[in-house]
């Protein structure tokens, strides 16, 4: 199911589902929707809890930017 609206809707980042729970308890998720951004090099970025406008201008913009940014 997740797979599908992902590629209905032309995601193209990794989606992880974490039916375990072990990503939830070590990126301290405390809500749903949560967006971790990890960056190259496997640190942490930026998170988001709640809906976002990922698609919008704005947050194009913001994803772009952290992508731009050297590795950290």
């Amino acid at each position: 199911m997740v797979a599908a609206w992902a590629r209905e809707n032309g995601l193209t980042s990794r989606i992880l589902l974490d039916s375990d729970g072990a990503v939830t308890r070590a990126y301290g998720v405390t809500g749903t929707p949560t967006v971790s951004l990890v960056g190259r090099a496997g640190q942490l970025v930026g998170k988001a809890v709640g809906p976002r406008g990922w698609m919008s201008d704005l947050g194009r913009a913001l994803l772009t930017a952290l992508l731009d940014q050297p590795d950290r």
